[in-house]
């Protein structure tokens, strides 16, 4: 691993590891959970991702006791203006990428996913 400013070395966090591993399994593994919804249309599968990604943050955001910070960021023009845009485009995503596994396009969007962050990387440098 790398070393930081004060000279210590810097160590993976295993359970950092851990969820990393989790979630690239999970990500993995739903576009077989979507290809099993076949008679469900791409639409409503979005609809319902994200209402209950709303109402599974939501239950978060309570339990930390963080609306505060959702209402600073709901308040402010220049946050929610992002926030929205983010959204939308996080929600192009999951609908172009639902669509493409119920659509067949199974590798094409493995192959997007694949090359996305290479070509992000690649920019960026």
């Amino acid at each position: 691993m790398g070393k930081l400013e004060n000279g210590e070395s810097r160590k993976a966090d295993p359970i950092g590891v851990a969820y990393a591993v989790t979630a690239f399994l999970l990500w993995g593994i739903l576009p077989l959970y979507w290809k099993a919804l076949g008679s469900v249309g791409a639409l409503e599968i979005l609809m319902h991702r994200i209402l209950w990604s709303f109402v599974f943050t939501a239950l978060i955001v309570s339990y930390r006791r963080q609306w505060k910070g959702v209402k600073k960021i709901l308040t402010e023009r220049k946050r929610r203006t992002a926030v929205v845009f983010g959204s939308i485009f996080v929600g192009l995503n999951w609908g172009i990428y639902i669509w493409a596994v119920n659509s067949n396009h199974v590798v094409d969007t493995s192959l997007g996913y694949y090359i996305n962050p290479l070509l992000s990387v690649f920019l960026g440098m």
